[in-house]
């Protein structure tokens, strides 16, 4: 969840210099931070503990495009009421290859690291 939350803060800081998306308005600092430390870590933690038990490739990459598919509309969301705006060559294309991208990350970095949910044995 925090690695999610540091791609995401890292990500705003490198579109301050190179933007491929801009957030239109004025927000102040807190509200920022608070989308790079809420919500890339909520939904990654969803994302985490919804993982299917069948973790076949094709349940995992139908798993993968529906998180991929819920981020696209939370960002069409956003362009349609001008929180957001695609720059350059950005379109919800590359978005949808990104977060897909991403989600592989994050399931292969929670599986190199088996982090897994631990179960407390009863004595």
């Amino acid at each position: 969840m925090f690695f999610a939350g540091l791609l995401g803060a890292t990500t705003d800081n490198i579109i301050q210099h190179y933007a491929l998306w801009t957030y239109p308005t004025n927000h102040p600092l807190i509200p920022l931070i608070g989308d790079d430390w809420g919500i890339y870590i909520v939904v990654t933690y969803l994302f985490i503990q919804w993982l299917p038990e069948r973790q076949t490739y094709c349940w995992l990459s139908l798993y993968i495009l529906v998180f991929a598919t819920i981020g696209i509309t939370i960002e069409w969301i956003h362009v349609v009421t001008h929180h957001m705006t695609h720059e350059k060559w950005w379109n919800y294309g590359w978005s949808y290859l990104a977060n897909f991208f991403l989600y592989m990350i994050f399931y292969y970095f929670h599986k190199v690291f088996q982090l897994e949910k631990l179960s407390i044995q009863g004595k």
